[in-house]
């Protein structure tokens, strides 16, 4: 880098206060001082589900609420639900799962010695649904359980498998989940009548990795009870001879789920060691598509991520999650993680992260079922016709992946010549660049579902010729010349709005600054100079502590403006190469600027600060080091002042561009901060989360 070479040359040693500390912290050795209790083995090995034949769709439902079809698929996203026939009721449902589980299984190290049953809809609690899956199983040395926490008890039916293979009274567990909401629901009542769905799911569930060394791996799982919210246990209930299945405060249901869903995906994510980004799929219980909505919207989910059964099936209680993960599991690929979470009746919720083992794209899952096996032998314990197959028997696995085609796709490119056209015109014009942005994001999302590798992407950069080089802002950012994305440069030249001297690439850099994310970084600058005049006008001196130097433009621009000010500033910064560029800057203001050379994760603030702002930084940071490092910049934060954290949010056409240049960032939702923080000990009156114009750019406020 000659530029900086000559920097060097003219910027004297004794300019820059250098605290020395070459010792790099990576961020799993900066939490490795936290000890965990070793989590019991639990898989999940195999997956059988369950829904009866007959269907009935919305021109029903209309006749019996006085309910328009329009407003039954607006309010709720349901077009379909399955409804058991006579004969068939939660148990027969349960078997019928239970046997495609155990057909589709490999059982060579030995049958369930535990079953474990979730069911709200029973048609008997003395001979329960667990103790007739022993006697129709024959499996006589297993002890049964059956349970109910509404919706969420096929979750909490896992965790009692937990406990039991905790104190080695088990090694395998059958689990199931099964709902016959038809036998008890009120299909006149308006509010809630034309919600439920019939249907069955089953796990086997084993204290170890499955012999075949595929499955399921369950690294974390939280269970939460909330009978003291709102309305409680009499929000939505189940009373046989009162009215049956009932929702009598349908808008406090709704917004429970919705909250109660948000924070314990939190949890249990936190709890599995993982952030937001290391999620490929969200699995939520399907009660409505508008709770789906809001909670997959909030935890930054794209809708392509997100299992969704409600349309074709309703409803179907505890049932729900096992058949929303049997639509997504022949997509997840080897290390692939998912989130499964649940919110029932109670209130109750649930949640639980699982990491796909053994299966890679080549590979077709054999530890799913839809719908039992190849016929009249896995079927209900009715004499009903054989249910509809919605997929493959098990003679004919189902696909890896139901979405992707049995052979790659051919290479995405330039078909239509749309890029080259660019670089022949010298870059996009303005009515250009909503084509240009859904490009980027056809790409993104190729390589989301793989149907595009990270190798093929990055070559699809030779595309653009010139216009990828490091003379261009995008290419900056690809070719990454400083060794990391968002340097200290790429954020001086989008502070800068610089643009190339050179013509054939002045339209490209014109596009670069026209993203929503480049726009909130430079609103990011005008929003630290906000709050630096906010606490300026009562703490005098002021005392900062900015962690990553960057640029150092922020810092100049105010202090230009302001002669005399009585302010200092502390910078926590580890290129050294930043800080000369910063340091160069800043030279007027040498006396009120102090850098150490410092890792942030090693740093321990000496003295407390009016003003710590940490911008472009915790984006980098996975959620455990996110917390780390709030926890011990706490103490510093002097009275009267506040510790800012900067973080962007998900915003799907930047994501995508960026992420073609090889920018990634953990982004983060205006809850997941706060949850952040609160997880650190904050109290909620001490949190405030505010963002630049664009929405983009959030900023985490923890007061003093």
């Amino acid at each position: 880098m000659p530029r900086l070479l000559a920097l060097r040359q003219q910027c004297p040693r004794a300019m820059i206060d250098l605290k020395q500390d070459r010792a790099v912290v990576s961020e799993g050795t900066a939490v490795a001082t936290s000890t965990k209790r070793a989590r019991t083995a639990l898989w999940i090995a195999s997956i059988g589900t369950y829904v009866p034949a007959e269907m009935r769709d919305n021109a029903y439902y209309a006749r019996t609420t006085g309910l328009t079809e329009e407003n039954l698929v607006r309010t709720t996203g349901i077009s379909t639900r399955r409804i058991a026939r006579p004969g068939e009721d939660a148990f027969t449902m349960a078997l019928a799962a239970a046997k495609s589980c155990l057909t589709n299984a490999e059982l060579a190290l030995g049958k369930p010695d535990l079953i474990v049953s979730g069911s709200y809809t029973p048609s008997d609690l003395i001979g329960t649904i667990a103790h007739r899956l022993q006697r129709a199983l024959d499996l006589k040395n297993a002890r049964a359980v059956y349970l109910s926490t509404a919706c969420s008890s096929m979750l909490n039916a896992i965790e009692i498998a937990e406990g039991y293979f905790a104190t080695g009274k088990s090694k395998f567990c059958l689990a199931t989940a099964s709902e016959h909401n038809s036998l008890y629901n009120d299909e006149s009542d308006p509010s809630s009548g034309h919600l439920w769905g019939d249907g069955a799911g089953a796990f086997l569930l084993s204290n170890g990795r499955p012999s075949s060394g595929r499955g399921l791996e369950v690294l974390s799982l939280i269970t939460r009870a909330h009978a003291t919210d709102g309305h409680g246990p009499d929000a939505i209930y189940m009373r046989p001879r009162d009215g049956g299945l009932k929702m009598p405060r349908g808008t406090e249901v709704f917004r429970q789920a919705v909250r109660k869903m948000i924070s314990i995906s939190h949890e249990a994510i936190a709890a599995a060691g993982l952030s937001i980004a290391d999620i490929r799929y969200l699995i939520p219980h399907q009660a409505n598509q508008r709770i789906t909505d809001a909670v997959s919207a909030e935890l930054g989910f794209q809708p392509e991520q997100v299992a969704s059964t409600i349309s074709k099936y309703g409803n179907t209680g505890c049932a729900s999650v096992v058949l929303a993960l049997a639509e997504v599991a022949g997509k997840l690929r080897d290390g692939d993680h998912a989130l499964l979470v649940t919110f029932g009746g109670g209130y109750s919720s649930a949640a639980m992260v699982v990491r796909a083992k053994g299966a890679t794209s080549k590979t077709r899952p054999d530890f799913v079922c839809l719908n039992g096996s190849n016929g009249s032998n896995v079927t209900a314990a009715t004499d009903a016709a054989a249910p509809e197959r919605i997929g493959p028997n098990h003679h004919d696995p189902i696909p890896y992946s139901i979405a992707m085609p049995s052979a790659r796709e051919p290479l995405l490119g330039d078909e239509d010549g749309f890029i080259a056209k660019l670089v022949e015109k010298k870059g996009p014009e303005v009515n250009d660049y909503a084509a240009l942005n859904r490009w980027f994001l056809d790409v993104h999302d190729k390589c989301s579902c793989g149907l595009l590798s990270n190798e093929e992407a990055i070559g699809l950069r030779k595309l653009f010729g010139a216009a990828m080089s490091a003379a261009t802002l995008q290419g900056f950012v690809c070719h990454q010349p400083h060794g990391y994305p968002g340097d200290f440069e790429i954020i001086d030249r989008i502070y800068t709005t610089h643009l190339s001297p050179r013509p054939e690439l002045m339209r490209w850099d014109a596009f670069f600054h026209a993203q929503k994310a480049t726009k909130a970084v430079r609103n990011r600058k005008q929003y630290f100079h906000g709050i630096l005049d906010s606490h300026y006008a009562v703490h005098q001196p002021l005392r900062v502590l900015k962690l990553g130097s960057g640029s150092g433009r922020c810092m100049f621009e105010w202090l230009s403006s302001r002669e005399h000010s009585n302010v200092s500033f502390h910078c926590v910064e580890l290129d050294p190469d930043a800080i000369l560029y910063a340091s160069l800057l800043n030279q007027p203001f040498t006396s009120q600027i102090a850098f150490e050379r410092r890792n942030v994760v090693r740093f321990v603030p000496a003295k407390k600060f009016h003003l710590i702002w940490a911008a472009g930084l915790f984006d980098y940071f996975s959620d455990k080091v996110f917390q780390f490092l709030l926890r011990r910049l706490l103490p510093a934060i002097a009275a009267g002042g506040e510790l800012v954290i900067g973080n962007f949010t998900s915003d799907a056409a930047s994501r995508a561009y960026m992420e073609f240049g090889g920018w990634k960032l953990h982004t983060r939702s205006k809850d997941e901060l706060v949850h952040m923080a609160k997880q650190c000990g904050v109290e909620a009156a001490r949190i405030r989360v505010d963002s630049e114009p664009e929405g983009l750019n959030l900023f985490l406020h923890v007061a003093s």
